[in-house]
This record gives structure tokens, sequence and C-alpha cells, in this order.
């Protein structure tokens, strides 16, 4: 499976490249008053807004560090019959290719967020991103497409 690693807090994280519509560098974001610590903010991309979640907010309950290396992923978030943009902002992201299932040396499921892994260069963890974008946050994301979901 084709995945992008990503990095927050010194821990690392995959995606599933399937998710992924696109990489960027960290944009502008704007901030949104009353929204949760995990929103990172707004930003404009391919003429629409799209909310972007703080992937280290979410899971550390720290900001991420801001630094060059900067990631925002575009995830497809699927919405009922429809889908949208959604970001999620990691310290740094690369490509890997994660061996099929069956074949990890070690997998165990003591994470809310998704399969923590073994590989080569030690424990990371892949990203469910149902979880992640639960009912509730995607609620708070998008509530009027909820509403028609």
């Amino acid at each position: 499976m084709l995945a992008l690693m990503c990095q927050v807090a010194g821990q690392r994280y995959a995606v599933n490249a399937c998710a992924v519509a696109q990489v960027v560098p960290r944009v502008q974001l704007e901030a949104v008053a009353g929204a949760p610590a995990w929103l990172a903010g707004l930003c404009v991309c391919r003429g629409q807004v799209v909310p972007v979640v703080d992937l280290s907010q979410l899971i550390t309950e720290h900001p991420c560090a801001r630094r060059w290396s900067n990631r925002v992923l575009l995830l497809t978030v699927p919405l009922g019959q429809d889908s949208r943009l959604c970001g999620l902002l990691v310290e740094s992201a690369t490509t890997t290719t994660l061996p099929v299932a069956g074949t990890y040396r070690d997998a165990a499921q003591f994470s809310p967020w998704g399969k923590v892994l073994l590989d080569e260069q030690g424990i990371y963890q892949l990203l469910d991103l149902g979880r992640l974008f639960s009912r509730e946050r995607l609620d708070r994301l998008f509530p009027a497409a909820m509403e028609q979901a």
C-alpha cells in the first residue's frame, strides 16, 4: 500500500495515499472564532473553503510546531453521498510503501486513531480516517453538509 508517512510531536503516522488529494506546504490559515482547538483554521483551495485540522493538537493537545517542513495533507473525506476536502496539518510528510496486510511483524490496536504497527524504523500508527474524522468532528467541520447526509 502506498502511504504518506508523517511526523507529529516526534511520532510517526501513516495515511493511505488513496485518501490524499494533494500535499501542500503550510499555507496561511484563517482562524475561526469559537472553533475547537484542533481546527488550525481555514484556507482556500481549488476555489472552496477548506478546514484544516491540526493533527498534533488533536492527538497531543499541543499545536503543531511551526517548521519549514510543515505540510497540509488535503484529504478527500466522505460525507454521506458526497465528499469534501479537508486539510490535515502535520510537521512533515514523505511517501513510503507499507507492507500488504498480514505481513507486519507486529500489529496491535492500542490507539483510538488506528493500528499501531512496527517496521524497521520502529513503531508508527496507520491513521484510520473514519476514526480521525468522526461524525462529531465532521459535524463541527461541515455542519450544513452533515444535516443533508
